[in-house]
């Protein structure tokens, strides 16, 4: 603890006023809206000056930890999901979020057979107005909408899919089970886009509010692909971090200087 404090102390003014603003806010003491000590407050608190509370703060506003209104003050932000990518395996959002304790919950828009337009049969490796099983579902966390899912599968795929596990379970999970076998490969793509005026209103957004696009297709483990589409997410309550690995020893040795 001794050796903590030390290091704490050690560490620049600016830096421990985040910290402590930010393990505040993430442990709960400022919940979304609360408005924060002013830059005064805390550059008596920390016995320092204004200029270095607001470098502190300008970091923690890109973070989106907090938000600050001239003439009003500094106010928590709401809390984001996180749906963290780790390139070593591949975990569906569903199972990512539980595992940090939230309460998902998948409300079924549609799910039906229909025709394949030109773009999802591309990806499906099928014909251009063939059949497919289109799944369409809102995505909810602690009963708070975060996100909508397009997917698209093979028909073969889809007739063994009940309605009860709709509710329940990830569409990796549905497939896989329809497979009776694990996927095998996954390409994303991500990208921000502007929502249009249906997912507005799918998302309670105003039309033209800021969305992440996370494209996806999955392919079995003979490399045909399965299940393509997309999940949106509300700009302002999902964001996602990536984990990457550094090179092996072995490629280190390999590498071309």
């Amino acid at each position: 603890m001794a050796h903590d404090t030390a290091a704490s102390s050690a560490a620049p003014i600016y830096h421990r006023i985040q910290e402590r603003l930010r393990n505040d806010i993430v442990a709960g003491r400022f919940a979304e809206g609360d408005r924060l000590p002013s830059e005064s407050e805390l550059a008596r608190t920390f016995r320092t000056t204004r200029g270095t509370v607001r470098q502190a703060l300008a970091r923690l506003e890109y973070e989106r930890l907090i938000q600050r209104e001239a003439g009003r003050g500094t106010f928590a932000t709401p809390s984001r999901v996180q749906s963290r990518i780790d390139t070593r395996f591949y975990q569906a959002f569903e199972e990512q979020v539980s595992a940090q304790g939230a309460i998902i919950a998948l409300r079924v828009v549609d799910f039906s057979q229909c025709a394949a337009p030109e773009g999802i049969a591309q990806a499906l490796h099928v014909l251009s107005g063939g059949d497919v099983y289109r799944l369409r579902r809102l995505r909810l966390v602690d009963c708070e909408l975060v996100g909508y899912e397009d997917r698209w599968m093979l028909s073969e795929i889809g007739q063994r899919i009940r309605p009860g596990p709709l509710k329940t379970e990830s569409a990796v999970a549905l497939v896989s089970a329809a497979l009776r076998a694990p996927l095998g490969q996954i390409e994303v793509f991500v990208k921000a886009a502007a929502a249009t005026a249906d997912l507005s209103k799918l998302l309670q957004v105003r039309k033209g509010a800021p969305v992440l696009v996370r494209a996806h297709t999955f392919y079995d483990r003979s490399r045909r692909p399965v299940l393509t589409g997309q999940a949106i997410y509300r700009g302002d309550r999902y964001q996602f971090a990536y984990a990457l690995d550094g090179p092996t020893a072995t490629a280190q040795q390999n590498a071309v200087p």
